[in-house]
């Protein structure tokens, strides 16, 4: 009987370490699954905006950043005056995230999410980057903004 609870408790830590792996960047489909399990986040910040380094690869991490400081220099809202997790203003009712991935070679992997805001369906498409951090984030395009490192990029010109 003891064996059987050893086992159980260790296949349970087993599991959770795996699931703590996933959301720290272990798999593309880990790192953007623990992203969107964080929405919808109630007038909160972007999880991109709050811990960067945790979500993005460079240069994409000191693009973000370099708006964030311009911003905060000027007293205005930066360039990126919108949460591209979720290509909104306003997260609100975002649901049913179904995050696939398209192709991986280990370094690098392009994923897609696709959810709904309301009776909107959006579709926000990633290039990722394998880190020794995890996986990050390299690029995130949408229908409106193609690639947010080159519009940052132009910004920042």
């Amino acid at each position: 009987m003891r064996t059987a609870i050893l086992v159980l408790c260790f296949a349970l830590v087993g599991s959770l370490a795996t699931q703590a792996r996933a959301a720290e960047g272990g798999s593309p489909e880990g790192l953007l699954k623990a992203l969107y399990g964080l929405y919808p986040r109630k007038g909160g910040a972007s999880p991109i905006f709050d811990t960067p380094q945790n979500w993005l690869a460079d240069p994409l991490l000191q693009r973000v950043r370099e708006d964030q400081r311009q911003a905060a220099k000027n007293g205005e809202a930066g360039n990126l005056d919108f949460d591209p997790i979720c290509a909104c203003q306003d997260d609100t009712g975002l649901k049913g995230t179904k995050v696939s991935v398209e192709e991986e070679d280990g370094k690098t992997a392009r994923v897609s999410a696709r959810f709904m805001i309301g009776k909107s369906t959006i579709n926000v498409r990633y290039k990722l980057a394998a880190t020794p951090s995890g996986w990050r984030i390299a690029d995130i395009s949408t229908k409106d903004v193609p690639s947010l490192l080159a519009m940052l990029a132009r910004a920042q010109r």
